[in-house]
């Protein structure tokens, strides 16, 4: 959101940073925009960031507000950006209240939902066999279209046709074919990469839908389960198995670092065997890391429990594809 009073702008972003917007000070005045790759290019000359490059490699994000140039800086996590200044501010805060959990979020699934039943028509949905997909279709009351990407005997197409017909929806199967892909530059560019943007339930749609908005209940489930919340674990013989409740004392930057991120599960130990990289205890080493970010998010928490879910949310939409990256260091490598 641009703002502008007594001659001076300031962009902010919403509360969880849904939308990226990038800035570089390497240019004789601060340049910004929503095209990461735009911006690069526009770097007289830009480098590579190591530690941003192991981050995104071992954990599968980048912390802080950086990006894989160390001339390029994202605006702020609920934060803004002026002509010559950045800032946090602190319309993200847990501020823990007795209510009425369930129909709160009802009413603001409610108001969502009816703020998207405005958009013009024809309407299609990419509809898996999640609740987050049942949830648009059951209340936008005109889609007429619905498209799932598998073959015809798995479950989810299955599932997904009896649910179109339940709304009489048509349903549409997106083969598994040369569209699972898009990785044309453009495409990594103008949607800076995200995951959504050039796999599978993007591609294929084209050339069968007949449509003039796609619903899609990407983010929808991880925002509201505690995707990134500890919770209790019970050694049964060889197995761990996953209680409901929640820890006493929860260990955030453990949690993370053994359950939620890293591209493989071996990634440290790839690490380890890398000496070139120059970091002789990869675990303590990102521990560290994960704690400094954790402070930031603890100034906006009142417990441990929230500290992990407040860095989750921070970085969910960070977590994109390597082809950002890619077209990033396609950057460096063309200067």
């Amino acid at each position: 959101m641009l703002l502008e009073h007594d001659g001076e702008a300031t962009i902010y972003t919403d509360p969880i940073r849904s939308r990226e917007c990038f800035y570089s000070d390497a240019l004789d005045t601060r340049v910004f925009g929503t095209d990461a790759a735009a911006i690069g290019t526009a770097i007289p000359e830009p480098t590579l960031s190591e530690q941003s490059m192991v981050e995104f490699v071992y954990l599968s994000v980048i912390l802080d507000d950086r990006t894989l140039l160390s001339e390029l800086d994202r605006i702020p996590f609920d934060g803004y950006v002026t002509a010559t200044d950045t800032g946090s501010l602190s319309r993200f805060v847990y501020r823990p209240r007795t209510f009425d959990f369930a129909e709160e979020l009802a009413r603001r699934l409610r108001r969502a939902l009816e703020r998207r039943t405005r958009l013009p028509g024809p309407k299609g949905l990419l509809l898996g066999a999640g609740y987050d997909a049942r949830v648009v279709l059951s209340q936008i009351p005109d889609i007429t279209q619905c498209f799932t990407v598998g073959s015809a005997s798995t479950p989810e197409v299955r599932i997904a046709r009896l649910l179109s017909g339940s709304y009489g929806a048509d349903h549409h199967r997106i083969p598994l074919d040369g569209t699972y892909m898009n990785l044309d530059f453009e495409t990594v560019q103008y949607t800076n990469g995200i995951n959504e943007s050039v796999h599978v339930h993007q591609r294929g749609v084209e050339r069968m839908a007949n449509v003039r908005t796609m619903y899609h209940g990407w983010a929808f489930d991880t925002l509201l389960k505690d995707f990134f919340v500890q919770k209790s674990r019970l050694g049964i013989g060889r197995k761990s198995v996953r209680l409901s409740s929640l820890p006493e004392n929860p260990d955030p930057a453990r949690f993370l670092l053994e359950w939620r991120l890293g591209i493989m599960p071996d990634s440290l130990t790839l690490l380890e065997s890398r000496s070139e990289i120059g970091i002789d205890d990869p675990r303590g080493y990102f521990r560290s890391l994960l704690e400094s970010e954790f402070e930031e998010c603890r100034r906006r928490c009142r417990n441990e429990h929230d500290v992990a879910n407040a860095f989750g949310v921070k970085h969910l939409l960070q977590v994109v594809s390597s082809t950002y990256r890619r077209s990033l260091h396609r950057v460096v490598r063309r200067r």
